[in-house]
Order: structure tokens, then sequence, then C-alpha cells
């Protein structure tokens, strides 16, 4: 990248991270949106329907690790469950996989269900402002939030917790 820029790879490695925050302020809100009112959860929820037949689904709810150098301020607290270090990001996205909410300033070492709980969603699900709608999530979600439904494996029928 420093080729095509004419830029020194030291110059480019330090304004990089201010570019990549400035493009992701400015698109993030743009095409990053979680569907809080009642008219963006009804087109996410007829998504669902017309997809997948789920009834009232608003998104769909993973965490997945994101492996990266091991920092020099609380190096521990990245090591993953698998031993590595990384980033433990949430997404939400609707039936066709479009990002509703991105969540990525936990260590690796953070619980799933902690990250849900503390993100700007999960305060306002526990605020109430879920609407009539669920979030699909796995298993280890599902003491969160009553606005989570669980899919287990092997299990033919959705349990609301």
């Amino acid at each position: 990248m420093s080729d095509r820029s004419g830029m020194s790879q030291p110059s480019l490695s330090r304004i990089l991270p201010q570019v990549i925050e400035a493009i992701l302020h400015l698109l993030s809100t743009r095409y990053i949106s979680y569907p809080f009112t009642a008219d963006e959860q009804a087109r996410v929820k007829a998504k669902f329907v017309r997809s997948f037949n789920f009834p009232g689904v608003i998104g769909a709810v993973d965490c997945t690790h994101i492996a990266l150098r091991a920092p020099s301020v609380d190096e521990h607290a990245y090591v993953n469950r698998k031993n590595f270090h990384s980033l433990n990001v949430q997404i939400i996205c609707d039936a066709r996989m479009q990002l509703l909410n991105v969540c990525s300033k936990w260590p690796g070492s953070t619980h799933d269900s902690f990250i849900l709980r503390h993100s700007r969603v999960g305060l306002r699900l526990e605020a109430g402002e879920s609407g009539d709608g669920w979030l699909l999530g796995e298993f280890f979600f599902f003491s969160v939030y009553n606005s989570l439904l669980t899919v287990q494996n092997n299990v033919t029928t959705l349990l609301p917790y």
C-alpha cells in the first residue's frame, strides 16, 4: 500500500489507524444500523420470515475471535479459550447477512454473553427497547435477556428464554 500512496511504510503505519477510524465513523453509522424503531424492525422481521420462516426475529447474534499479536498491556486478557491472542467481536446481522451491529472492543478472554450484556444494543435491550422482536443466538446467550431466542443442536422447536 505504501508503494501506491507514495508514502513510506512507517508514515503509512503511523496514520493508518486514524484513517481507518475516520472511515469507520463515517461509514458505519450510514451502513451498519441496528433496527430500534418499529418500522426498521418490521423490515428485518419480514426478511427473516421470507428467508427462513422465523417470525419475529430482528437479528442473529454471534461472536468471533479475530487473532492479533500479543499486546504489551493486559496481555493475559487477550488469550482466548483456544489459547491464542484475539479480540472477541460480536456481530448482529439480518437474514441477508447484512451487518446491523458490530462490537469490537473486548479482549479474547471475554465471554460472549458479557459482550452482549455490555454492548450498546444489549444495554438498550435491557432497558426494554427491543420492541416485540427476538434476537436469534446460540445457547450461551440464553441467560442474558428475555428478548433472545436460542437454537440448540438437534432440537426441532425454538425456545424463548
